[in-house]
């Protein structure tokens, strides 16, 4: 009887005691790391690039996102009539590789290792919102 009496009490006393306070994490997430990389981009463009929008999660497995910027440069604005004159497709080609270069560089490639991101594309839009450039960032 007296065991019973024991776990009757050890059972009370543990379905009364509160629990442990869930550890929290002081680590940024995937999106504020990618947001912060977006503005020190913005920051260190001279003016280029404006309006970094959040990132935006477009995959879950893999891990994948967006993230777009503004410009009214017109040495990264895409050329209209590219479909018809190779100067304007070359001149756009171009814009698109220096995009690419720019964007996917060393540190967001490390962020997207420190969270197992597959994919983080950079939209370069102009001020009507239509895009001019995409730089797929991949490891």
């Amino acid at each position: 009887m007296r065991k019973i009496g024991l776990c009757f009490m050890a059972v009370l006393l543990t379905a009364c005691s509160s629990p442990e306070p869930e550890a929290v994490s002081t680590q940024p997430g995937p999106e504020e790391e990618l947001n912060r990389y977006a503005d020190n981009l913005v920051a260190g463009s001279g003016g280029d690039l404006r309006d970094p929008e959040h990132a935006l999660e477009t995959g879950y497995r893999p891990l994948s996102f967006v993230l777009k910027f503004r410009t009214d440069n017109p040495a990264l604005l895409a050329k209209d009539n590219a479909d018809s004159n190779k100067a304007a497709y070359e001149s756009n080609l171009r814009n698109t590789e220096a995009w690419q270069a720019r964007f996917c560089a060393g540190v967001l490639k490390a962020i997207m290792r420190h969270h197992d991101i597959f994919l983080v594309s950079g939209h370069l839009l102009d001020d009507r919102g239509n895009t001019q450039a995409i730089a797929p960032c991949t490891l």
